[in-house]
């Protein structure tokens, strides 16, 4: 940042680090990347770059050997957007620098403001949303600029906003998610200090704000530390998150003959047990929903105790109907819900003596082979978060002992078909034979049959065999 910091200097422009960087380094952490802001505008600071880059020319001209590493070591890119919010990007040695001007707010529709350049950094820190956030570093001198409670706040673990809070939020909704995505990163001691200001009122307001907006920042809360984001958020929040499937019954008592937790204790176990195993938030996601199709339908047996016989299924539809409307991805909604309608197969194959191959196979299709492992994991989290459940071994001893994964290895080393297309046979052998259309999909079908039974093995002479035979 060296040149930057020069060219800035010589111009007699002001510049300050600002942002996360100055939060991550006070916290003793790694910036990501490094933000600045300076009174120059945009216009300004493409101008002084300009000026810069000619006087670097005409010395490289001159065949200057140190000159022609400076030309290229800073280098500057902008867009027409970035202009009007007062940003450009400076490039030195390869790391992109995002320089914007001093701003201040004039007016917000909750989501986005009206700004106009501001003449101090004082001005631009004030429209911060966290104290934590508002501090400023003087490229020149080092000086910490802490108009507010910064410093404090990151000594004392405390997430506060500048300034009032309510209006903090109605300027941008979004912050109050940031609240609880800040929590799940920052992790335990870390407190919201203002939560008594947050209020239900918000609740009709919050629907100005895009689904894809919300959804991103509950990603960015299970990629770090859920349970205590999850913990420390109000009920009505997170309600307001999971409206579709989070129901109020999900508090229920009972949870079943085997369980001493209710449901929603389940899910929080669950979910604290995949974070120590896997860093995915989708699979978290997935652990942490993966029995809400518990408070949908509830079946009570003889012995007068609940059961939850499609639960697996009602909570995949449910949770699909939920990511469809936070815009998720298709790919993502194949990948959860595909793991929540399965979730019970897996004991129901290993409670068996014996699990034929023929159901493993047909099991490991049905979910998708790339996805066993998480589904394995999943299974081993919701054993975990059984309170009831007091012979709880080691994940390795679980996957080797209580899984079907050696099976599934055994079979795919013996048996290389699993679908219709591993068959060593194809369309093509089958025209060649004379078939057409349909009678090709209905040979082909009924030879893989025979073969998924162990009727056929899956080599080419002996199927070309069968299917002259049955032609």
């Amino acid at each position: 940042m060296k040149q930057i910091i020069k060219l800035f200097k010589e111009n007699g422009y002001q510049l300050y680090q600002v942002g996360g960087s100055v939060r991550d380094e006070l916290l003793g952490s790694e910036p990501n990347d490094i933000d600045l802001a300076t009174d120059a505008t945009p216009e300004q600071m493409i101008k002084m770059y300009n000026r810069w880059f000619i006087l670097q020319a005409k010395e490289f001209a001159m065949l200057n050997p140190d000159t022609i590493n400076m030309i290229y070591s800073l280098q500057i890119w902008y867009s027409e957007n970035g202009i009007k919010h007062g940003t450009i990007i400076l490039i030195e040695n390869n790391i992109d620098y995002e320089i914007t001007t001093f701003r201040k707010d004039v007016s917000t529709d909750g989501r986005n403001a009206t700004v106009e350049f501001a003449k101090t950094i004082e001005e631009d820190l004030a429209r911060r949303d966290f104290c934590l956030n508002a501090i400023a570093v003087n490229a020149y001198t080092g000086e910490i600029i802490n108009p507010f409670t910064g410093q404090q706040d990151i000594k004392d673990k405390v997430i506060r906003f500048v300034g009032e809070p309510l209006q903090r939020i109605r300027e941008d909704y979004l912050r109050l998610f940031r609240v609880y995505r800040f929590l799940s990163q920052l992790g335990k001691g870390w407190k919201f200090v203002n939560n008594e200001d947050v209020s239900k009122c918000l609740i009709g307001e919050l629907d100005m704000l895009s689904k894809e907006r919300i959804r991103d920042e509950v990603i960015k809360i299970f990629k770090h530390n859920p349970c205590f984001a999850l913990y420390h958020m109000p009920e009505w929040l997170i309600m307001y998150i999971f409206h579709d499937i989070l129901a109020p019954q999900v508090n229920q008592e009972f949870h079943g003959h085997f369980h001493a937790e209710d449901i929603r204790q389940h899910l929080m176990n669950t979910l604290s047990n995949s974070c120590r195993l896997t860093s995915n938030p989708l699979l978290r996601l997935a652990c942490f929903l993966h029995d809400v199709g518990k408070c949908m339908e509830v079946e009570v047996n003889e012995w007068g105790y609940p059961t939850f016989p499609k639960h697996d299924t009602l909570g995949a539809e449910r949770v699909e109907i939920w990511m469809k409307n936070m815009k998720f991805s298709n790919e993502e909604i194949h990948y959860v819900t595909q793991l929540i309608r399965h979730h019970m197969v897996n004991n129901h194959l290993f409670e068996q003596d014996k699990p034929q191959n023929r159901a493993i196979k047909r099991y490991v299709m049905a979910l998708g082979e790339e996805l066993l492992d998480d589904m394995i994991l999943l299974n081993y989290c919701d054993r975990a978060g059984n309170l009831a459940n007091t012979k709880l071994c080691s994940y390795e001893e679980y996957l080797q002992k209580h899984t079907i994964k050696p099976m599934w290895l055994e079979i795919k080393a013996k048996d290389t078909a699993f679908k219709v297309t591993d068959l060593k046979i194809n369309g093509i052998d089958c025209m060649a034979l004379g078939l057409q259309g349909k009678q090709i999909g209905d040979i082909l079908k009924k030879i893989f049959e025979e073969v998924d039974s162990g009727l056929l093995v899956n080599e080419r002479e002996t199927l070309l065999k069968r299917m002259r035979e049955i032609k």
